[in-house]
């Protein structure tokens, strides 16, 4: 493999507690608390239905748009001060660079909220670009996002990792025949095993690759 194509949230940078206190202020603001199982129905069904469900009562003319606005607009300031990278994600990705591995980023999080956040933290200086769902027109779900990136580095899905830390993406990666790495997040609960099965490699820290390293030799393109 040649290049590692990183998802963002949740694997190379510890924003889903932000991510989901969020969402749980804006539930509770509007008399839903969904407790303990929040995690589990975000998984399932997707934080944007979740808030849809709870704001149409109070909100009978709110569209999905405006939904999504008002939760990413509360993300602004966290991404501008507090959140920082997963352990041993810096030095892991220095690695790879040192090794002459392309990186990048693939993330379904707008750019506006993030770009600062990747300077700030020293990871826009390890990664070649980043690339949006936004931009690519198709979420997740879909690979586009994934072949997209290799396709830009002259570069086949089977000559690639993809690093993910929910189901659906590694899924999705599977099936297009990228390799996959599960990265560990407390917020895949109820997932975990699902995703060990389903990934080539399943890690709970990026120094765990340090001492087992993927199958990687450098990029020519």
């Amino acid at each position: 493999m040649q290049a590692a194509i990183f998802d963002m949230d949740g694997t190379l940078v510890d924003s889903m507690p932000y991510w989901r206190h969020h969402l749980a202020c804006i539930l509770a603001e509007n008399g839903v608390d969904y407790g303990a199982e929040m995690d589990r129905l975000v998984n399932r069904h997707g934080a944007f239905d979740l808030l849809m469900e709870a704001l149409l009562p109070k909100h009978p003319d709110i569209t999905r748009a405006e939904v999504i606005d008002l939760y990413q607009g509360r993300m602004q300031e966290d991404y501008l001060t507090r959140i920082q990278p997963k352990a041993g994600a810096l030095d892991y990705l220095s690695f790879l660079r040192e090794q002459g591995i392309a990186c990048c980023i693939a993330t379904a999080t707008p750019r506006y909220l993030y770009e600062n956040m990747l300077t700030r933290t020293g990871l826009a200086d390890l990664v070649d670009f980043s690339i949006t769902v936004a931009e690519i027109g198709k979420g997740k779900r879909e690979p586009d996002i994934f072949l997209y990136c290799a396709k830009r580095y002259g570069l086949t899905a089977g000559d690639c990792a993809v690093f993910e830390d929910t189901l659906s993406a590694l899924r999705t990666a599977a099936q297009a025949d990228f390799y996959t790495v599960g990265v560990a997040d407390p917020s895949a609960v109820g997932d975990e095993e699902a995703i060990e099965t389903c990934c080539n490699r399943y890690i709970h820290s990026f120094s765990e690759l340090a001492e087992a390293p993927l199958p990687f030799r450098r990029h020519h393109g």
